[in-house]
């Protein structure tokens, strides 16, 4: 506490101009108040760090599905090219069949339904094969940059 005195022109009377107070307290001890804040930091901490793990590891598995089904799609197109060229080939023998007399319309349209079918197939493959790569880039989080895939989308 200070108390500032001015003086007047006697010197013996003096008069309180103003007075400044300061209290300043420091507490020692506050009983767990920053043991229990920084615990519940390092709680907080821990969670998002949890969280952070548990997103990472779902993006994974949807890349890993993502991939698998891309995988499989693409062991399925050997098979379904080879159809599509077998039911055009059918297709072309029946076709040389009717023209000789020796083959009948049903077997024309059953083989030309054979063909649509097949190639039907094919192109829905071929689809959903495109739409894999693109879930792959979504996964991965990169929809226009990412080369590889790009070249799997594009190739037929």
């Amino acid at each position: 506490m200070f108390n500032h005195l001015t003086e007047t022109e006697d010197g013996f009377n003096s008069q309180l101009d103003w007075t400044l107070g300061l209290n300043l307290s420091w507490t020692l001890f506050d009983s767990g108040g920053r043991e229990a804040r920084l615990a519940r930091a390092y709680s907080a901490i821990r969670q998002r760090e949890h969280e952070l793990r548990e997103l990472e590891k779902g993006i994974r598995l949807e890349v890993e599905d993502a991939v698998l089904a891309f995988q499989a799609l693409e062991q399925a197109l050997p098979s379904l090219r080879s159809q599509d060229r077998a039911a055009g080939a059918a297709q072309e023998v029946v076709k040389a069949r009717l023209a000789l007399g020796s083959a009948t319309q049903l077997e024309a349209l059953a083989a030309s339904a054979s063909r649509e079918n097949a190639a039907r197939d094919l192109t829905r493959t071929l689809l959903a094969r495109k739409l894999a790569a693109l879930r792959i880039r979504l996964a991965v989080g990169d929809l226009r940059r990412s080369a590889p895939v790009a070249a799997l989308v594009t190739h037929e």
